[in-house]
């Protein structure tokens, strides 16, 4: 039985990684980061997940979402979701609700939804100011994380790909793009660590720049030109893009998709030959003669 020392220790290189808002780690690298904590020590892991979870009973979502992200890293480790059920179950027995603001209406049974949803139009997911104050993706996580979900209902997930819009009433009347707000750029930030592979799910048609609002958000002010406009080829932008790219070509063989197809589905919006050129670097394409 884990110490609560040991579970203390456990936690905090994880917790300042999850929290971290620099630029020395990206997103792949802490999803990594937690997968070798678990491997090293998977009972601590456990009872650190649980700890987690009433640790957010005064509050906050940020222990949640560390145990959401150690009961995936679990379940990825040892092909096992015990873990996710048991936080899910001590998330219900805390009484901690997720928040309706950020979740989509869907309920009933998991076929019944993937259905629907594959014969319905976009859905726009709308943050509020008080979400987007607390980076509150909880309810994004519980909505969208592969590790949250049931094996039954995963089909659920491949059906949401492409069909999600995310913005931010908050900042509506704020003449910056998105993704050069703070509040904004911290809040994908905390999607990223929590779901590096949320880009799947977002909406690729570029009229909508729901690819630049996520990766704008992740890349460094340096990458800025003028007022709207991203260097594509800056370096914080490409690490951003191939970081992401691995996690959702990840989620999509997960998920019974074709990586590759994905993947260029997702960079719609960059230019054809930027494209391809990062799809060959990846394997996921064959360069032209």
């Amino acid at each position: 039985m884990p110490t609560a020392d040991q579970v203390k220790e456990f936690l905090k290189p994880l917790v300042e990684a999850f929290n971290s808002t620099e630029k020395g780690e990206s997103s792949a690298m802490i999803v990594e980061r937690f997968r070798q904590s678990v491997r090293a020590s998977p009972e601590v892991a456990v009872d650190a997940a649980l700890t987690c979870v009433y640790s957010d009973k005064v509050g906050g979502s940020g222990g949640l979402l560390v145990a959401e992200a150690l009961a995936t890293a679990y379940e990825l480790e040892f092909q096992d979701d015990s873990l996710t059920k048991a936080v899910e179950r001590t998330i219900k027995e805390a009484g901690l609700d997720e928040p309706e603001t950020t979740r989509p209406p869907e309920a009933g049974d998991p076929v019944d939804q993937e259905r629907r949803l594959r014969e319905d139009s976009i859905t726009n997911i709308t943050i509020d100011a008080e979400s987007l104050g607390r980076q509150d993706v909880y309810g994004l996580v519980k909505f969208f994380a592969y590790g949250a979900t049931e094996p039954r209902a995963r089909g659920l997930l491949a059906a949401r790909r492409g069909r999600f819009v995310l913005t931010f009433s908050a900042v509506d009347e704020d003449p910056r793009p998105a993704w050069r707000i703070p509040e904004v750029r911290a809040y994908v930030a905390a999607i990223a660590r929590a779901m590096p592979y949320f880009p799947y799910y977002l909406f690729p048609d570029p009229r909508l720049r729901q690819w630049l609002l996520y990766v704008g958000s992740l890349a460094d002010p340096e990458a800025w030109i003028r007022e709207f406009d991203l260097n594509l080829s800056q370096k914080s932008v490409l690490e951003a893009t191939v970081d992401t790219l691995h996690q959702v070509a990840w989620l999509a063989e997960q998920l019974g998709d074709d990586p590759a197809e994905v993947c260029r589905d997702v960079l719609r919006a960059l230019p054809d030959e930027m494209r391809s050129a990062i799809l060959v670097s990846m394997g996921m394409e064959v360069r032209s003669a």
